[in-house]
């Protein structure tokens, strides 16, 4: 939940600056191993958690 927060504080932010760089830094970002344990993160949740079937 807290990395949820702060990922809509961070993609939700006003300002002009803001605005003009995140974009930018994303699409950098995202061709880094940084950016892809970063996605496997977000689409596929905690891989620490298990759920006990049963």
């Amino acid at each position: 939940m807290r990395f949820q927060t702060l990922q809509s504080k961070g993609m939700f932010s006003g300002g002009g600056l803001a605005g003009f760089l995140r974009p930018r830094v994303a699409r950098v970002l995202m061709h880094t191993p940084v950016g892809t344990r970063i996605t496997r993160h977000v689409t596929l949740g905690n891989p620490r958690i298990r759920v006990a079937a049963g």
